[in-house]
């Protein structure tokens, strides 16, 4: 469990040093709570390092999330919350040529936690970079265990409405499991890309 221990660790200092950078500047940060749902979701499985392995195509995939956001500075936010996926996949084992191919689906789910940030420019997009942290709650084993930490980054808009409400769209690519809980380093990654449309408080 290293892997946790390190992320928790990371998001502590992280944290620490923008509430201390932000003291005396922000006195009244601004919150924005929201609820996200990635349409046009795609996700696969790439390979690195292993050969022979099966190949898995994204038959369908739907990632709904609860997001957190608070002003860092004027053009800096921080963004963390809980999302859930679910994924199916077509799978094609790797055998010879000539041979019937057998496709066969499978289905994961998978927990994720975004702790990120988004540089605001011309007022109403941004850019969002930062990590994962992924859970794999459902089938671990097909395709691999995806728990682990993982990267993410995205360019967006959102606009504010004078009420408070917030309106986002936010194209992502996200590659899961880059460093894994345990001894699961078999080289399959979840790659995942889509739009991410949200709808939002800020206070």
């Amino acid at each position: 469990m290293k892997a946790i221990n390190i992320f928790i660790l990371a998001v502590i200092i992280f944290y620490s040093n923008i509430s201390f950078s932000r003291s005396g500047r922000e006195k009244n940060p601004i919150y924005e709570v929201g609820i996200t749902y990635a349409a046009l979701a795609d996700a696969g499985i790439v390979h690195f390092g292993i050969d022979g392995a099966a190949s898995y195509e994204s038959e369908k995939a739907q990632i709904i999330g609860l997001n957190v956001a608070s002003t860092i500075n004027r053009w800096l936010e921080f963004e963390t919350g809980l999302e859930y996926g679910k994924y199916r996949f077509r799978v094609a084992p790797n055998i010879g040529p000539g041979v019937p191919v057998n496709f066969s689906s499978v289905n994961a789910e998978l927990l994720t936690i975004p702790v990120t940030v988004r540089a605001v420019f011309r007022k109403f997009f941004f850019i969002n970079a930062g990590g994962l942290l992924g859970i794999h709650v459902a089938n671990p084993k097909e395709p691999s265990n995806q728990s682990g930490l993982g990267l993410m980054a995205g360019l967006g808009a959102r606009y504010s409405f004078k009420n408070g409400l917030t309106l986002m769209i936010n194209p992502y690519v996200r590659l899961h499991g880059l460093l894994r809980f345990g001894k699961a380093q078999n080289g399959e990654y979840l790659l995942e890309n889509g739009i991410r449309l949200g709808v939002g408080y800020r206070f």
